[in-house]
C-alpha cells in the first residue's frame, strides 16, 4: 500500500499577485483522488528567492478546489478534502500524521497528513 504526503505550501497566484496556503500531495494519486489534483509551475515567493536544484522542485501536485471550480484548494477546505477522503475510499494514517507532526520540509511546506488508498 502507497501512502501519500498531504501539506501545505505558500503559493504566489502568478496573475493576483496574492499569496495562499494551498494544499499539495508528494506526487501523483491513486484512485479517485487523481481527478482532483493538478501539476502546476510553483513561481519563486519573492525576486530575492534563490533556488537550490536539488532540494526546490518547480512543479507541484495542488488539489482543485471543491467550492470554487477552476481554483486551488486552500487550507480552509481540509474538512472537506478529508471527508472526500473517507468517503472515497482512502486511509488517513494519524499515527504516521501524530509521529511527524506539524513538521516543516527544506522546502518550507508544512505536513498536514498522510493517506493511502484501498483499492
Amino acid at each position: 500500500m502507497e501512502v501519500f504526503q498531504i501539506m501545505q505550501t505558500t503559493y504566489l497566484h502568478p496573475s493576483t499577485h496574492v499569496y495562499d496556503k494551498i494544499l499539495v500531495i508528494d506526487r501523483d494519486p491513486t484512485g479517485p483522488l487523481k481527478d482532483m489534483v493538478t501539476r502546476i509551475s510553483r513561481p519563486k515567493l519573492s525576486p530575492f528567492q534563490t533556488v537550490d536544484r536539488q532540494m526546490y522542485c518547480s512543479c507541484i501536485n495542488a488539489f482543485n478546489s471543491l467550492k470554487c471550480r477552476g481554483s486551488l484548494m486552500t487550507i480552509n477546505e481540509l474538512p472537506q478534502l478529508l471527508s472526500y477522503l473517507l468517503s472515497n475510499g482512502y486511509i488517513i494514517d494519524t499515527a504516521l500524521s501524530k509521529l511527524i507532526g506539524n513538521s516543516t520540509m527544506e522546502s518550507g511546506d508544512r505536513s498536514v497528513a498522510f493517506i493511502s488508498y484501498r483499492n
